[in-house]
C-alpha cells in the first residue's frame, strides 16, 4: 500500500510522548472530553509485549496491534480513536540505538508502518520538565530506564516534530488544563469548535 490507499472514516489522534508525561491519563481523558462535545469517540491502549527481548521485537509487537486496529476501524470504527502511541515511538527508539542492525530494522519498520497505515489526524507529544518526569516515575514505583532518558532530546527535537507533524504539550501543569488545550485543538482540527463556549 501507498500512503493514503487507506480510505476510512476513522480519524487517529496519536498521544506520545516521554515516559511519564502522561499518556495514558489524557489519551482517555481527552477521548471521553470530544464525545462530551458529541464526538463519537473511543480511546485505545497499545497491549504491553509479555516477552520483547530487543526494542525491534517490541516495536514489531507494537505495530502489529496498530495494524489490527486499524483494520477494525475500517469495518466499525468510530469517528475518532485517541491512540497512545504510534510509529513515532519506534522512530525515537531507533534515533536512541548506536547503529548497526538493530536500528536499521527498526527504521525499516517505522518506514513500512508510515507508508502502509493511514497518516494521523492529529500528533501530540507530551512533555514536562526533567524534574516532573522523574519525580511521577518515583512516585510510580518505577524507575528510569536509559532508553527512558536517551528518548528526552528526540522528543524534544524539532525537526523530528516537524516531520511528524507533531504539536508538543507540556504537561507539568495542572491535568485537567492540558486536557482542556488537547480537547481545543482536536475539535477546532475537526471543524467541531464552539466558539460560545
Amino acid at each position: 500500500l501507498r500512503r493514503g490507499d487507506v480510505n476510512m472514516r476513522t480519524k487517529f489522534v496519536i498521544i506520545e510522548g516521554n515516559h511519564a508525561a502522561g499518556k495514558t491519563a489524557q489519551t482517555d481523558a481527552l477521548a471521553k472530553a470530544l464525545r462530551d462535545h458529541g464526538v463519537d469517540a473511543a480511546a485505545w491502549h497499545h497491549a504491553t509485549p509479555v516477552d520483547a527481548t530487543t526494542p525491534f521485537s517490541a516495536a514489531l509487537h507494537y505495530a502489529h496491534q496498530r495494524a489490527e486496529i486499524v483494520a477494525w476501524c475500517e469495518r466499525e470504527g468510530p469517528d475518532v480513536l485517541v491512540m497512545d502511541r504510534g510509529a513515532l515511538s519506534s522512530a525515537v527508539v531507533a534515533r536512541t540505538l548506536t547503529g548497526g542492525r538493530k536500528r536499521d530494522a527498526l527504521e525499516c519498520l517505522v518506514i513500512a508502518e508510515r507508508a502502509a497505515l493511514p497518516p494521523p489526524f492529529l500528533v501530540f507529544v507530551l512533555d514536562a520538565t526533567d524534574a516532573a518526569l522523574d519525580a511521577r516515575i518515583t512516585a510510580r514505583g518505577a524507575r528510569r530506564t536509559k532508553v527512558d532518558l536517551d528518548a528526552r532530546p528526540w522528543y524534544r527535537n524539532a525537526r523530528l516534530l516537524h516531520e511528524w507533524r507533531a504539536v508538543q504539550v507540556d504537561t507539568t501543569g495542572d491535568t485537567a488544563a492540558t486536557t482542556a488545550r488537547l480537547a481545543g485543538m482536536t475539535l477546532v482540527a475537526l471543524d467541531r469548535f464552539d466558539h460560545r463556549e
